[in-house]
């Protein structure tokens, strides 16, 4: 269970926004999630990865960047997009970008996250070798 401070996500995910700013009913905490009793469930959303969300969020929040690791980042990615929160898939981009990504993970993510510059430098650069495709660039497309 985690508690955060509602703020971040409101200001930060366009989902996060309308969700709170919905009318609330006479049940107050059980409608919007403010109580231990009544926590908001996130289906399909790993603590791992909502950790390293709420990492580049604070991180952001204090003008910093986190030091995360690519799966971490792949994370942020990941939840960013589904949750429509713009600053944090910038930085998760951009950092990814920084980061050593094989060609194929390039093409694979960027489909995945649409993230076009990633599809089209990495179609590019596995037309462009010399030794041709590897199979496991092949299983990963």
């Amino acid at each position: 269970l985690f508690k955060v401070a509602r703020h971040l996500f409101i200001n930060s995910s366009e989902v996060f926004s309308t969700m709170f700013s919905l009318p609330q009913g006479n049940n107050v905490g059980v409608m919007d999630r403010s109580d231990d009793e009544h926590p908001l469930v996130l289906q399909e959303v790993q603590s791992t990865d909502f950790e390293n969300v709420l990492m580049a969020l604070v991180k952001s929040y204090c003008r910093t960047t986190p030091i995360l690791s690519k799966d971490a980042w792949i994370s942020v990615l990941k939840l960013a997009s589904m949750w429509g929160m713009h600053g944090a898939r910038r930085l998760a981009i951009r950092e990814l970008t920084k980061l050593k990504m094989s060609d194929a993970d390039r093409v694979v993510y960027g489909k995945e996250y649409a993230v076009v510059d990633w599809v089209i430098s990495g179609y590019r650069n596995l037309g462009r070798r010399r030794n041709g495709i590897t199979s496991e660039d092949v299983s990963r497309l």
